[in-house]
């Protein structure tokens, strides 16, 4: 499988595209066209068809909590456990700093902040559904507004017409009677004429 830096991928994105429509138009499902290449991200290497956020065994990290967690539960567990090694840590550098215990200590406080990290991101994709669903209702309380705004300003408008067109109406039959016997008056003397 090549990988792509971001150039390459941006240019090689624009072609997908292109030919994922191809492969639509010649009745392909989509998951043909877009998931056979894979691209380099900080310099990690992801595949299209890799999930958003990969499981901790698949980066070569060992698992500290079980499959089935809670993600609170364990956070704070994890927390627990990151400030018992930091406190470990300083009795360690006031001790025997020069100790190999130091670097292990460093180590389980490394791994521990990936764990944390790890867990973190998961809730990652339920923040992004909660923001766009916020961002929906405002869009949609944002729209009624406009909307009862607008047929407050159309109701106005539609009356202000409406009285207008009922004092036109009022003088109208005055001037249209004047019309009428004006035409009248010029055919009759153009009659008289002839």
């Amino acid at each position: 499988m090549k990988m792509y830096c971001a150039d390459e991928l941006h240019h090689h994105l624009g072609h997908c595209m292109k030919v994922t429509y191809v492969h639509l138009n010649m009745g392909a499902s989509v998951s043909t066209a877009s998931s056979h290449f894979g691209y380099s991200m900080f310099g990690a290497p992801f595949h299209g068809d890799e999930p958003v956020i990969r499981p901790l065994e698949s980066q070569g990290i060992r698992r500290l909590y079980p499959q089935n967690y809670e993600h609170k539960k364990e956070l704070k567990k994890l927390n627990h456990s990151l400030l018992v090694n930091f406190l470990d840590m300083v009795d360690i550098l006031i001790r025997c700093p020069d100790t190999s215990k130091r670097l292990e200590k460093k180590e389980d406080m490394s791994l521990l902040f990936i764990h944390m990290h790890h867990l973190i991101n998961e809730y990652r994709p339920h923040q992004a559904r909660e923001t766009l669903r916020v961002l929906l209702d405002m869009q949609r309380r944002q729209r009624l507004d406009t909307a009862h705004r607008f047929h407050k300003h159309l109701d106005k408008l539609t009356t202000e017409q409406v009285f207008a067109g009922m004092q036109t109406l009022a003088q109208l039959p005055a001037c249209c009677i004047t019309a009428h016997e004006c035409a009248s008056a010029a055919r009759l003397s153009g009659r008289s004429r002839a």
